[in-house]
């Protein structure tokens, strides 16, 4: 049966009006997420929103980084400065009596498992130099999260070499032996293609990511729904391609299934055997050169880990050799180059009451791990005749 003019006149009204409110729900979304910091909410924003509000999110992207932190970002108790380090303003240029030093490295310098950025270990640090009477040295909290030597040694040239920094601290390993878990062999390329790719700020060009980046309904539900990761998340900025295998020996472990896919016939142990620490080696020593010509002192650290966590990658027999060869390669580097180094792995406590994860420490880990840096620092501005000058 037909329907009738009525009918048809109904429905076309009623499409008009779901339509136009749909429209109103859109716009009104769109306005809360470019206004809004509110994470949660945030969480569901699209690209362009995030970007056009640019305290919402943690990490921006970089031209030459990749990513780096946002500047003023805040939220709660943790805070990035003006130039995007996490801390306080840093006074430029340097002032005459200050004693500047920077720390580099990835989440375990940023210090990510603690919220508030007076308990990272560079704040910390520089608190327990200050109590030890070196009044005027300032510490820099120059890690960030994934972030290996690739990013370290551009971030120092770029960005660092501005600061003016007296002293350098290196504290790098876990991300560059990520950067090994590649495969094929020809992958493993000194570029680090093979783990990093350009995100484009995560959006690509199918019709369907489209789509969900001007939907915000839609982009909402596919969210919720698990079918969508939130742009939020880290790894819409820093993505990898299919030749990068650590998130597949996580999820293995994690559903006790490995060795399985890829792993039967190339396990971990086989890529970590033939992708060598070699750009780790190069990074470091090229970080050592750019300091060393701007007479920029360093000090090198050996990287410490637990082992006492279930199910952890970082724990597992092919990661923890693969920390000895990281970590003898930070020595050798000291003693070649003649300058100081901190086995901070001997040092720190195996103990799982520092740790959140197998990398990371908690608050109480924090402080130590700050307090054992001091000491050493501490005792090397004493043999280089400096400490009179900071009373």
């Amino acid at each position: 049966m037909k329907l009738t003019k009525p009918k048809n006149k109904l429905i076309l009204i009623n499409l008009i009006v779901l339509i136009g409110l749909l429209l109103v729900v859109e716009l009104g979304l769109h306005i809360m997420f470019i206004s809004t910091n509110n994470s949660r909410i945030l969480n569901y924003a699209s690209i362009n929103q995030l970007y056009s509000n640019s305290l919402s999110v943690q990490y921006s992207p970089h031209r030459y980084l990749g990513y780096y932190p946002t500047p003023n970002w805040i939220k709660g108790s943790n805070v990035h400065n003006s130039a995007g380090f996490r801390g306080e303003e840093i006074a430029k240029p340097k002032p005459k009596d200050s004693y500047r030093i920077v720390c580099i490295g990835g989440s375990t310098t940023y210090t990510t498992s603690v919220e508030d950025y007076k308990d990272s270990y560079p704040f910390l640090l520089q608190t327990d130099l200050h109590e030890m009477g070196f009044n005027n040295v300032e510490v820099i909290n120059a890690g960030v999260g994934n972030w290996s030597t690739w990013e370290s040694l551009i971030n120092l040239q770029f960005r660092l070499l501005d600061l003016e920094p007296d002293l350098l601290v290196v504290y790098h390993s876990t991300n560059d032996i990520q950067s090994r878990l590649v495969w094929p062999p020809e992958t493993y390329l000194s570029d680090n293609s093979g783990r990093r790719v350009n995100s484009n700020r995560g959006l690509s060009y199918n019709w369907q990511d489209l789509l969900l980046e001007y939907s915000n309904i839609l982009r909402i539900i596919s969210i919720k729904m698990g079918v969508k990761t939130p742009n939020t998340a880290l790894e819409k900025l820093d993505p990898s391609p299919d030749t990068y295998y650590l998130p597949k020996f996580i999820q293995q472990l994690h559903d006790k299934t490995y060795p399985s896919g890829i792993f039967v016939d190339t396990p971990v142990s086989e890529m970590l055997r033939v992708n060598k620490p070699v750009y780790f080696k190069r990074n470091m020593e090229n970080i050592i050169n750019v300091a060393k010509s701007r007479n920029i002192e360093i000090v090198l650290s050996t990287f410490a880990h637990c082992t006492l966590f279930e199910n952890e990658f970082s724990n597992t027999p092919e990661y923890v050799k693969a920390y000895l060869e990281h970590n003898e390669i930070i020595k050798e580097l000291a003693i070649q180059n003649q300058i100081a180094c901190l086995d901070f792995a001997e040092l720190f406590p195996n103990q799982k009451n520092l740790f959140t994860d197998g990398r990371h420490v908690n608050e109480k880990g924090s402080r130590l791990k700050a307090n054992i840096f001091a000491t050493f620092i501490a005792e090397y501005l004493d043999n280089k005749g400096l400490k009179k000058s900071f009373y």
